[in-house]
């Protein structure tokens, strides 16, 4: 099962640009967890030309966590195969995210 954590500190158009997991050749439970140091920030997932996530807000922490208990914005959202996008449209501090990917048997 793979899984990706990074920080990220600038807006991006896809978080998971040049990452090894960034597109997936089967169907998929993903898992996204995400905060931020600043209220106003948000974040979109999307596979190919749909939409999992829009424009959704984040927990505000500053300690530079992400927690799968209170921070879960997608739990096991089923997935086709295909590239992923995660969007942060803009960030003013830093936003920390998880993203878990379970593979389905096709």
């Amino acid at each position: 099962m793979p899984s990706i954590r990074r920080q990220v500190s600038a807006a991006t158009e896809n978080a998971l640009d040049g990452l090894k997991f960034r597109t997936q050749g089967s169907p998929a439970l993903v898992t996204l967890a995400a905060s931020t140091e600043t209220a106003t920030e948000t974040v979109s997932f999307s596979v190919g030309n749909n939409d999992y996530l829009v424009s959704a807000n984040m927990n505000v922490r500053t300690d530079d966590t992400v927690s799968l208990e209170d921070d879960v914005l997608l739990q096991q959202e089923a997935v086709p195969p295909g590239e992923y996008f995660l969007q942060f449209p803009a960030c003013t501090g830093t936003i920390d995210f998880l993203l878990i990917i379970e593979p389905v048997p096709g």
